[in-house]
């Protein structure tokens, strides 16, 4: 294990390797997180055929165990949601002639399977994916000979999708979509034309609606990708990928949410790949997987965790505030335990426990009168404190 302190321009990150997957390496797999575990699996391996292994992995133990394999069909591009102690798996390729577009649904605690609605369009893989409070959000990716630009609503509750107006720009996958729980950011990719995009996009998950950011340093496909919550804001970032010329980028990206500008870091060329996979895991973000430019595919784990996360900082930011609708987003610098709702004479009308404690939530609030109401928040650390909030 080593820890490597990596600094540009205004921000610095600590990358620690830890325990490599005990499996044969690949690239592509997917890899998502609930209650601190890490859950990885499928992928393309490097004797060039699809699996359905499934790994849990312990960052107190920095140890993996190996679980009973996935009842789903061996496939890679696998995109995966999480809604409270569930994880979602959607979609996939297993060759040219057979992509998915089916939707299983694994119990944490109990371990046990459950095949879920499948998505009512095209079975496809290299997919924007992304989920906020009771919803998941699935667009474009590529059927069996084209890109898409179709985009859809899963509700968790109700197992039940909706499809919504098509993407912005247009027949789009394998760029990165990264979420957390309030917005989505989404772009880069390739579309039928092989062409490599640098266009990103904010998806609201407020009003549903998308808005264009600055470019990316550079067009970028099969990249990983994080929205890690810092004292300062969310920051998106951005490991590897492959570039217009067919090399492996050897950046780690920092880019800002509300802009879109971005500064690098240069890696090592160890750190050059593309099919990684790339998820907000404790303070951090966990990278796994991918091949790099010799065609070998990988096994190692890095841990990266930005230096900027050392602040304590407790306040929270709710919108839109005043609110015109039932749907509020709050965001924290400290995960949030507990949010209450109280009307002026003392009554509470609204409770909620955020999954995991997480910094960002979305939340409904139900059929309110208008006026002033008081937030009331506990953060995981036993902190807290109130808010007022004007419904109008």
């Amino acid at each position: 294990m080593f820890l490597l302190l990596l600094s540009a321009a205004t921000h610095a990150q600590f990358i620690e390797q830890r325990a490599g997957f005990p499996a044969e390496g690949r690239d592509d797999g997917v890899v998502t997180e609930v209650g601190g575990t890490l859950y990885a699996g499928s992928g393309l391996t490097g004797g060039f055929y699809v699996v359905n292994d499934w790994w849990a992995y312990s960052f107190e133990r920095d140890a993996w165990t190996q679980l009973p394999d996935m009842p789903l069909a061996p496939r890679q591009y696998i995109r995966s949601f999480t809604y409270r102690h569930f994880i979602y798996l959607f979609g996939g390729y297993q060759s040219e002639q057979n992509t998915f577009n089916d939707l299983w649904r694994f119990d944490t605690k109990t371990g046990m399977w459950q095949e879920m609605a499948p998505l009512p369009g095209h079975a496809r893989w290299g997919s924007f994916a992304f989920a906020f409070g009771a919803y998941a959000y699935v667009g474009g990716g590529k059927d069996t000979l084209h890109y898409l630009s179709d985009f859809y609503r899963y509700s968790f509750p109700e197992d039940r999708w909706e499809r919504l107006p098509d993407l912005p720009f247009g027949p789009r996958g394998h760029g990165i979509s990264a979420g957390n729980g309030v917005y989505a950011i989404i772009g880069l990719g390739a579309n039928d034309t092989s062409d490599t995009h640098q266009d990103l996009w904010k998806f609201n998950g407020v009003n549903e609606q998308f808005t264009r950011l600055a470019d990316f340093t550079y067009p970028l496909w099969r990249a990983g990708a994080a929205l890690i919550a810092l004292p300062t804001g969310y920051k998106l970032y951005v490991w590897g990928g492959e570039q217009a010329d067919k090399s492996y980028s050897g950046f780690l990206h920092e880019v800002d949410v509300e802009t879109g500008v971005s500064d690098a870091t240069a890696l090592t060329n160890a750190f050059s790949r593309r099919g990684t996979s790339m998820l907000p895991y404790r303070d951090g973000a966990a990278v796994l997987f991918g091949v790099d430019e010799q065609n070998a595919r990988l096994t190692d784990f890095y841990y990266v965790y930005p230096e900027d996360l050392t602040i304590d900082s407790r306040s929270i930011e709710v919108y839109p505030n005043p609110a015109k609708e039932n749907k509020i987003a709050i965001e924290s610098n400290v995960p949030l335990s507990n949010i209450q709702l109280f009307s002026l004479a003392g009554t509470r009308v609204y409770e909620t426990f955020p999954e995991r404690g997480q910094r960002s939530t979305l939340i409904t609030l139900p059929n309110l009168k208008q006026g002033t109401y008081v937030l009331r928040w506990t953060d995981v650390k036993g902190g807290g404190g109130v808010k007022k909030l004007l419904i109008l």
